[in-house]
């Protein structure tokens, strides 16, 4: 397009990380926890520069840091019943110090599973939060070109069933809640959406 050129003297991204964790088991093996700390410096991150026109890409000046806390768990209270969980804490800044685009600082799951019938059938549940973030946005009546994507939770319901060994019934409920909620600006996403399907194993 005409609003946008290359960039032929564009350096390739470097990355340099590091992670320092620990896992956890309690009760018998029926419950466990991880907990990890990372932290990673990125240089001549790649960018789009709308400053000029037409647009081009560069690479920023400086390092972008990436760090933040990973916690994770699961729990068995019995053999048919499931638990996990996790959450992430993430800071993610330029070379100025400012929050990258795209990247909420907080991020969680929850998740149930139960099986029943002898282990012929399952349900499972499960939540996904996504926190705040920041986006780049073009439009007159956002001067600073920035704009908040606010946070959201997104539901989900499987179930299946083992009709015989060889053939299963499944299905998911995804979005269950209908969230109407945007990763990118000015980008919906899918609402509720409900799916089915049937497994054949062969041999065995």
């Amino acid at each position: 397009p005409t609003f946008f050129i290359g960039n032929p003297n564009l350096n390739p991204e470097k990355s340099a990380g590091w992670d320092l964790g620990g896992d956890f088991v309690f009760d018998k093996n029926r419950a466990s926890l991880s907990l990890t700390y990372f932290s990673a410096k990125l240089t001549d991150e790649i960018f789009t520069d709308f400053s000029i026109f037409p647009f081009t890409t560069r690479n920023q000046l400086g390092k972008s840091k990436r760090e933040g806390l990973e916690l994770s768990g699961r729990y068995a209270p019995t053999n048919a019943l499931n638990f996990a969980a996790s959450y992430t804490y993430t800071s993610a800044t330029d070379y100025m110090g400012l929050q990258e685009v795209r990247r909420p600082q907080h991020i969680a799951s929850l998740s149930g599973f139960y099986s029943f019938l002898g282990g012929r059938s399952d349900v499972g549940l499960s939540l996904d939060y996504n926190g705040k973030s920041q986006d780049v946005v073009f439009t007159p009546t956002i001067p600073s070109g920035m704009a908040t994507l606010d946070d959201y939770l997104i539901v989900t319901a499987t179930a299946s069933y083992d009709v015989t060994n060889q053939i299963q019934i499944f299905g998911r409920i995804e979005n269950l809640l209908d969230e109407q909620y945007q990763e990118i600006f000015s980008y919906n996403t899918m609402g509720i959406g409900v799916y089915m399907g049937l497994r054949v194993r062969l041999g065995g």
